[in-house]
């Protein structure tokens, strides 16, 4: 068993949700560590412990596509998604996001496209384009229509892998530490003498050992779902971990000619890649060029022992999708070279039946914490979210400190009957 006195916060996840709760967590109590008495043993210790690895699941596997803005006006994320988006000018500009994980504002088209370039010009002449827009780097006759959505006003985006292990090097340089192992299971400690001890919590790990914690937080992404299986869970609803995973794929090329900042949202004309299935393409600073899609079938309860990303050669994803995404890239894009993608990936990304993330304290246990569910907004998201759980676990959910100021419809008991 891990030490005896010093107070232990447990992440459970390496998502972009975990580690950005360990990162302000650290930034909250790097204070308080410095006053740490002369033995060196810390007053607060954060572990996040991951079975895999950093970003290995949905978080490594998106496009990092950042909107505020009419992208959200009238939904119930609204307020999170918008405070999310300053939230990542704000990291940007404190931890160097521009050149330590590709972090820009960009400008971004929703696009009609036509592989087949004869009746995308007959198309065209039927349709309005923005004469506005200017999409140089697509073959001009395979656009049928085109519209600009976003601006470097209200769109952004950041290489999500980059992003989550630079707050993770900020985290760890203030004294959080990784754990690569599995978690077992969770157990509450006696409750007759539970209150008068500091660490209320055993979490179990897949090496055999155990760490004593005095909060929890889980952030397991679609992995959240078997949380119900941990012994301080037995008595909860099965559904405060209704959380499932929907498969989308990605490949990222390596264009010859310079992209410009312009994000793009592509329908293909007469195919079922439309109507918010659309084909995304992300231009990255490095002049890479991430392509992603392909997740049209249901959300599932993902295999419990799943290692995270899959590729074109093994793991979750599809070899289909992904040759449906290069053929996509090869028809639409200039040049005459058929190109292979430098690599290709695959995840899950969250989801649950209501739409919406949880973002809370579970109030049958003190202590303990979650946040899952995003969709595909968990990378705008994420540090939002890591913000406002590092605020409940330090007692600050007075909504006149929480970045946040409505919690109440993201609470894990909303939907309850």
């Amino acid at each position: 068993m891990d030490g005896a006195e010093t107070e232990r916060v447990v992440i459970i996840g390496g998502g972009v949700v975990g580690v950005s709760s360990a990162y302000f967590l650290s930034q909250h109590y790097e204070e308080l560590n410095k006053g740490s008495s002369s033995n060196g043993q810390r007053e607060v210790d954060i572990v996040l412990v991951e079975r895999t690895g950093l970003a290995s699941c949905a978080s490594g596997a998106a496009g990092g596509f950042l909107a505020k803005g009419t992208f959200h006006q009238g939904a119930d994320i609204e307020e999170l998604s918008t405070k999310g988006f300053d939230l990542h000018q704000q990291l940007a500009d404190e931890l160097d996001g521009y050149s330590r994980y590709g972090y820009r504002r960009v400008s971004t088209y929703s696009v009609e496209c036509s592989p087949n370039a004869a009746k995308a010009s007959n198309l065209a002449s039927e349709k309005v384009v923005d004469s506005d827009t200017e999409i140089s780097w697509l073959k001009q006759d395979a656009i049928i229509s085109s519209m600009q959505i976003g601006s470097a006003s209200d769109t952004a985006q950041v290489t999500p892998k980059l992003l989550v292990e630079t707050l993770w090097q900020e985290a760890s340089s203030r004294g959080a530490r990784l754990v690569l192992a599995g978690v077992t299971d969770i157990k509450r400690e006696n409750a007759a003498t539970v209150d008068k001890r500091l660490h209320k919590y055993t979490v179990t790990l897949s090496n055999g050992s155990s760490i004593a914690a005095t909060k929890v937080l889980v952030c397991m992404g679609p992995w959240t779902y078997y949380a119900r299986e941990y012994q301080i869970f037995a008595d909860m609803p099965k559904s405060y971990f209704e959380i499932y995973g929907l498969l989308a794929h990605n490949s990222i090329f390596k264009p010859k000619e310079q992209i410009p900042a312009q994000a793009l949202f592509v329908s293909i004309s007469g195919s079922k890649y439309k109507d918010g299935d659309e084909i995304e393409f992300y231009p990255r600073p490095d002049n890479t060029l991430f392509v992603c899609g392909e997740a049209l079938d249901d959300a599932i309860v993902i295999p419990k022992e799943l290692d995270g990303l899959g590729s074109s050669s093994g793991g979750v994803g599809k070899p289909s999708s992904f040759n449906k995404l290069a053929s996509i890239y090869n028809n639409l894009m200039n040049g005459t070279d058929e190109v292979s993608p430098v690599s290709t990936g695959a995840g899950y990304l969250p989801v649950r039946n209501s739409g919406l993330p949880v973002i809370s304290r579970i109030g049958q246990l003190d202590g303990v914490f979650v946040g899952a569910g995003h969709s595909c907004w968990g990378i705008l998201n994420g540090p939002i979210t890591g913000l406002l759980l590092s605020q409940l676990c330090t007692n600050q959910d007075d909504s006149t400190l929480l970045a946040v100021k409505n919690l109440d419809m993201f609470r894990i008991d909303r939907f309850l009957s």
